[in-house]
């Protein structure tokens, strides 16, 4: 119920279950003595390293090893470094920066002990991670409970109807694990529509839920959003997850990070090898650990973004700009990766900045955010940076803020800092990276030249204007104007919120600095419409979504509260239509109903970013037959293939180009012409052959060309895949 107040739900559960339940939920912190919290983690030491030796024995243990070393891992340091810093925070920001702080504890561990004791072993081979790791959390423990220093846990508000909420809320990933499942077994997809009907039902439920409980449903329902496609394909689905997941399989199999040969990708550690370190420790297959461990993780995402915003806007732009940024598909589509991980970090590093409380602990606090977000994606960082420093200048310009206020959250010293991190940990970790990042003034430059020019024909295909052209079926088409619609929103309520905030005097500092850090993310979002830079405008899009979805719900109050003729009784409704509109569309199931299927959740012919066990299986026997040979190994010929654009993508979890010695290009639809191939490899994904081959796909007709050419043999067919080899003097 929308004021609080709880129904009795006694009936549900025993009343042994409500008496813990009101001993959790009674108010104020719970404080553990030092005595107490080490004996807890030695305790959870024992039980990780029995499970690990009664592993080999019984796979059952496997369980047990996952779970206590997940919490070794992650929650046990985090909740000691959190400690170090004597915050005093709600439960829910307590989960959050606690999770948050124990993936920096992971990425600081792997790089001190590639470091120091990698100078002399293997650092990632299990006995020296376990054995890192059990050294590390035993020191951390010893160090925050010093003395006779005791341990403060905020208090967890919950009550028998959140016991009751929590329990219908969990069945959500789980019907989400179960409709993946009988997808992936038996492509029967009718529980793929049950659990869209259900996640529906969960945002909708806000008017008889009280306000605490709405942290419970986005993380319920995003988690469920995020399992339901990464568990329907043995495959992890995306583009660069998959040159992610080779490394880290490289990482796994040689027990060493090889920063040289990662390149580019040594930057961003926390989704290159610490699956690496989640998986050993925890004795879980790697793909798990991307699709399963990741989802877990970045879930929290949408509810941190919820936290930000709620204070300084109000509960209904932090619910509802929730989902905005959730359903959009480039949120929930892929596995997550370097975007969704930069971006919880860029949440909790803003969340503690708004806080409104200053001094070196805060700006420390604030900072190790800072640097998960630097080592999980390059692009993030850089974007965010320069819309903090955007943000600094606009708070001390703008008249109608408290600058007294103001200099406790973000300012430029801060940002200072943080770009000095930032150039830091690329300059000595990857020197690469610094000279691609030197070309994008250039490139930018350029591309703006072709607009003034009026030489549309030179503008990237990546832009907003190109992607838009791009869009060939009817719902691809509502789609953009679903989203333009978002957009236009976003900007009324930027519009209206900076003239209230900036000039006509502050609500709080909170949302004077949400405010100043839209405006220059707006103009980033704006500007990847015509111009772009190994960027493409969709992912503009979702990463700016990050500040700017809580205002898409902003601009749709300022117009409702101008439209004097409609009727007030609406509420939020046409709000919610719009958002589950959105929703539908993006996870597949409304172009299934309407013949144009675009998911491989609802129909398997699909050619898209998932793939099967056999087309693995292909690009794997490719790589047997073929044997590539490694850029750092030789300077020997590369090899040729010709593919598909997803198939190009499947073979950067193997074979990825910028790795070894292939060329990957699309496959010519000249095939008559003898100057169409080069010789080298075919490579044809069933999926990925149409009638008429729309969509960039190769055409039934192309298919038969290729294999009867007298210039080509087929090598292998599984019936999912062909490989053939062309030959041009056969």
């Amino acid at each position: 119920m929308t004021d609080g107040t709880e129904a009795d739900d006694s009936s549900v559960f025993p009343s042994r279950v409500f008496r813990i339940v009101d001993d959790i939920g009674s108010d104020g912190p719970t404080a553990l003595s030092g005595r107490t919290i080490r004996t807890t983690v030695a305790v959870l030491l024992v039980v990780y390293w029995v499970s690990v030796l009664g592993a080999a024995f019984d796979v059952h243990v496997r369980f047990l090893q996952a779970v206590t070393g997940g919490v070794l891992l992650v929650v046990v340091p985090g909740i000691l470094l959190y400690e170090l810093f004597d915050r005093s925070d709600g439960f829910g920001e307590f989960v959050l920066y606690s999770i948050g702080l124990g993936l920096v504890f992971v990425s600081v561990l792997l790089v001190v002990l590639q470091w120091t004791v990698g100078q002399f072993v293997r650092p990632l081979t299990p006995f020296v991670l376990l054995g890192g790791m059990s050294v590390s959390v035993i020191a951390l423990t010893l160090l925050s409970t010093r003395g006779r220093r005791s341990i403060r846990f905020p208090s967890i508000p919950a009550t028998r109807g959140d016991v009751l909420t929590a329990v219908l809320l969990g069945a959500l990933p789980v019907l989400a694990v179960v409709a993946a499942r009988v997808w992936a077994v038996y492509r029967r997809n009718e529980l793929m529509y049950v659990l869209v009907i259900a996640i529906g039902v969960a945002v909708l439920s806000y008017p008889l839920l009280s306000r605490r409980r709405y942290p419970l449903v986005i993380g319920s329902v995003a988690l469920a959003t995020f399992l339901h496609r990464n568990l329907a394909t043995p495959s992890l689905v995306g583009a660069d997850v998959q040159l992610h997941y080779y490394l880290a399989a490289t990482s796994q199999e040689t027990g060493y990070w090889n920063v040289e040969l990662a390149g580019e990708s040594a930057s961003v550690p926390l989704v290159t090898v610490a699956p690496t370190v989640f998986t050993t420790i925890m004795g879980i297959d790697l793909t798990v650990t991307f699709t399963v461990v990741y989802s877990l993780i970045v879930a929290l995402l949408p509810v941190g973004i919820y936290y930000l915003v709620r204070d300084s806007f109000g509960t209904a732009p932090a619910y509802f700009g929730s989902f905005f940024f959730l359903f959009y598909h480039g949120t929930f589509y892929f596995t997550p990766g370097k975007e969704h991980v930069s971006e919880l970090f860029v949440v909790l590093m803003l969340l503690v900045l708004v806080s409104d409380r200053s001094g070196p602990r805060a700006t420390v606090f604030a900072l190790l955010f800072g640097l998960g977000m630097v080592m999980s994606h390059y692009a993030t960082s850089f974007i965010f940076i320069i819309a903090l420093t955007g943000c600094a200048i606009l708070l001390r310009l703008a008249p109608g803020i408290d600058h007294r206020r103001a200099d406790r959250t973000i300012t430029l010293p801060f940002v200072g800092i943080l770009f000095a991190i930032t150039i830091g940990w690329y300059w000595v970790i990857s020197p690469a990276l610094i000279d691609v990042l030197a070309l994008v003034p250039e490139s930018m430059a350029r591309q703006l030249s072709h607009l003034v020019a009026l030489e549309f024909e030179y503008l990237s295909g990546g832009t907003g204007a190109g992607i838009v052209q791009q869009q060939q079926t009817t719902l691809g088409r509502l789609t953009t104007v679903l989203y333009a619609g978002m957009i236009a929103l976003a900007g009324i309520g930027l519009a209206s919120r900076a003239r209230a905030e900036l000039w006509n005097g502050s609500s709080s500092v909170a949302a004077s600095s949400l405010v100043c850090l839209a405006i220059p993310l707006y103009g980033f979002l704006g500007f990847s419409v015509v111009a772009i830079h190994n960027l493409d405008a969709d992912r503009v899009f979702q990463i700016s979504m990050v500040v700017l979805a809580p205002f898409v719900v902003l601009g749709y109050g300022v117009l409702h509260s101008n439209a004097r003729r409609v009727q007030r009784s609406l509420g939020w409704s046409p709000l919610a239509a719009l958002l589950l509109t959105v929703f539908v569309i993006n996870v597949g199931a409304a172009p299934q109903l309407v013949g144009e299927p675009t998911d491989f959740t609802f129909d398997d012919d699909v050619s898209d970013f998932a793939y099967t066990d056999e087309e693995i299986e292909g690009v794997e026997w490719f790589d047997q037959r073929v044997a590539v040979d490694r850029i750092d190994e030789t300077g020997g010929d590369s090899v040729t293939v010709y593919t598909d654009r997803h198939t190009t993508q499947l073979f950067r979890s193997v074979v990825p180009p910028d790795y070894y010695e292939i060329e990957m290009h699309p496959i010519p639809t000249a095939v008559g012409n003898d100057t169409a191939f080069d010789d080298g490899y075919i490579v044809i994904r069933e999926r990925s052959v149409s009638d008429d081959g729309a969509g960039g796909e190769l055409s039934e007709r192309e298919r038969e060309r290729i294999a009867q050419d007298e210039r080509t043999e087929m090598l292998f067919d599984n019936g999912e895949m062909q490989i053939y080899e062309y030959r041009a003097d056969a």
